[in-house]
């Protein structure tokens, strides 16, 4: 499966599971939840990457934020409370260019599981989908932590899968367009921001050279 077909299906997944307690909701803004600890977060991270590329790959760059905090759902697919305000602060006002920003408490939080002392079979679980969490973050130059959607543990899940790696330079194409449109105009505001995500790109695209998709007679 090609990693375009693999957006697709992320994307229309999460909106269409109850059974793993996920929701979508909105137009022209999504909003991801999960009641299931590290588990829900594991899979909003892996959402959240994936939705990202695929959006870059379509032409149509988006930013992000994912926090942890106090909501309620007063509709199914409607949250409200803190925890939505907080990640809408980190979308509008922190992450400033295509990017998604995980916050403070969420950071901290999966931080303090993936160290818990083992006691059960639940602690071993819990400790190691938290680590899992922990590497799908990268902290980017302004100290900020972001989904590393290019990074190691993701290229690792499409080795698995053995997906053709094609869309990541159909994405990284992209970038090079807005990036090249804007310092043609001047926009220097936008030039920055973008020569900001075109290094991201640039500095992890080696990783992702050998994956070409599944193998001959596989």
């Amino acid at each position: 499966m090609s990693l375009k077909k693999r957006f697709t299906s992320a994307r229309y997944a999460v909106k269409a599971s109850q059974k793993s307690r996920w929701r979508f909701a909105g137009n022209g803004c999504s909003v991801l939840s999960a009641r299931m600890p590290t588990q829900g977060i594991l899979g909003i991270f892996i959402a959240a990457g994936l939705t990202f590329l695929g959006s870059m790959l379509n032409g149509h760059p988006i930013r992000g934020g994912i926090e942890i905090g106090i909501g309620f759902e007063p509709d199914p697919g409607e949250i409200y409370g803190p925890a939505l305000s907080r990640a809408y602060a980190l979308e509008s006002k922190t992450a400033q260019y295509p990017r998604v920003v995980v916050g403070d408490e969420l950071v901290k939080f999966i931080t303090a599981l993936s160290q818990q002392e083992i006691t059960d079979r639940c602690s071993i679980v819990s400790r190691n989908m938290a680590n899992e969490c922990v590497q799908c973050l990268t902290y980017d130059s302004d100290g900020v932590a972001i989904i590393d959607y290019l990074g190691p543990y993701f290229a690792g899940l499409a080795a698995k899968a053995e997906l053709d790696a094609s869309p990541i330079h159909g994405a990284y194409d992209t970038v090079k367009k807005f990036s090249s449109r804007y310092k043609d105009e001047k926009n220097s505001l936008l030039a920055f921001r973008y020569a900001s995500l075109r290094r991201y790109f640039e500095a992890r695209l080696l990783r992702w050279k050998d994956h070409t998709g599944p193998k001959t007679g596989s």
